[in-house]
C-alpha cells in the first residue's frame, strides 16, 4: 500500500538537515542592540508576505473541484476542495485578524508594532529599510503567487507552507527565548507598552508572544489538509506526496539562506 501520509516526524526529519534555526539562534545570541534592531527588521520583512501566500494557496486548493472528490458521493455532493483549502486557510484567519485582540489587528500590523516598540526603546531613528525584493519573490514563488498554475506546483506550495509553519514555530520560540535571556529589560518594556500605528494602539510584544503557540496549530492544520488532499485527490497520490516533500525542502533551503544574511 502506498505511503501517502505526511506526519510531523516526516517533516522534522527533513528539517533536521538544515541549519536555519541554528543560524537564527547564533545571530541573536551575540549582537549589540544596533545589530539586534537590524536583525529584527530583516525578520519582520521576511515574514511580510506569508499571510498573503497562505490565503492564495487556500484559494488555489478550494477552486480545484475536479481534483478533490469523494468517490462515494454523487457528482452533486462529492467535491471536497473546500475542505482541503479550509485547513490551509485556518492560518490566514489569524494573519488577517488576530482573534485574541478585540480590534482584530492583522499580524502584519502587530509585527510593525513590535518593531516600532523596539526602535522606540533604543531611540533608533530607523524609519527606512531596504526591502529585499528577492526574499519577497521567493515567498511568492513558494506559495504559487504570480506563477502559472499546475497540479505539481499546488502540492509543492502546500509543502512550502507545511515547512514554513513548523520552522516558524521554532523561529519564534527562539526569538522569545533569546530576547528574554539577553534583553530582559527590553522584553519587560515591550510587554507593558502599547504602540500607536495608524491610529490603533497595539501591544508591542504580542506578535512574538502569539507566534510561540499559534504556528504549531497552523502546522497541524496544514498536515490535516495534506491528509484530506491525499484522501480525495484524483491523481497520483505518491506523486503528490513527493511534490509536498520537495516543497518542504524548498522552504527549508530558502529559510537557511535567509538566516545566513542576518548579520550581513
Amino acid at each position: 500500500m502506498e505511503d501517502t501520509q505526511i506526519e510531523k516526524n516526516d517533516v522534522e526529519n527533513i528539517l533536521a538537515n538544515y541549519k536555519g534555526n541554528l543560524l537564527f539562534s547564533e545571530a541573536l545570541e551575540r549582537v549589540n542592540h544596533t545589530d539586534l534592531v537590524k536583525i529584527i527588521n530583516k525578520y519582520v520583512h521576511f515574514n511580510c508576505f506569508f499571510g498573503a501566500g497562505v490565503a492564495n494557496l487556500a484559494s488555489q486548493f478550494a477552486c480545484q473541484k475536479d481534483l478533490f472528490r469523494d468517490k462515494d458521493e454523487s457528482l452533486l455532493y462529492g467535491d471536497r476542495s473546500m475542505e482541503v483549502g479550509a485547513c490551509i486557510f485556518s492560518a490566514a484567519i489569524d494573519e488577517f485578524g488576530d482573534r485574541g485582540i478585540e480590534s482584530k489587528p492583522t499580524h502584519r500590523l502587530l509585527a510593525q508594532a513590535f518593531l516600532k516598540g523596539l526602535n522606540n526603546y533604543y531611540n533608533i531613528n530607523y524609519l527606512e529599510f531596504h526591502i529585499n525584493e528577492e526574499i519577497s519573490k521567493k515567498v511568492k514563488d513558494g506559495y504559487g503567487i504570480e506563477i502559472p498554475y499546475s497540479e505539481n506546483q499546488l502540492f509543492k506550495s502546500l509543502g512550502f507552507h507545511i515547512g514554513s509553519e513548523l520552522l516558524a514555530d521554532k523561529e519564534f520560540r527562539t526569538l522569545d527565548e533569546k530576547l528574554r535571556k539577553n534583553h530582559p529589560e527590553l522584553v519587560n518594556y515591550l510587554k507593558i507598552t502599547n504602540v500607536e500605528i495608524s491610529g490603533q494602539k497595539m501591544p508591542a510584544y504580542y506578535w512574538v508572544k502569539i507566534h510561540t503557540g499559534v504556528e504549531i496549530e497552523h502546522f497541524e492544520y496544514a498536515v490535516r489538509g495534506a491528509g484530506l488532499a491525499f484522501k480525495y485527490y484524483s491523481g497520483s497520490k505518491i506523486d503528490a506526496k513527493n511534490n509536498i516533500l520537495e516543497g518542504i525542502n524548498s522552504f527549508a533551503t530558502f529559510q537557511e539562506d535567509f538566516m545566513k544574511t542576518l548579520l550581513d
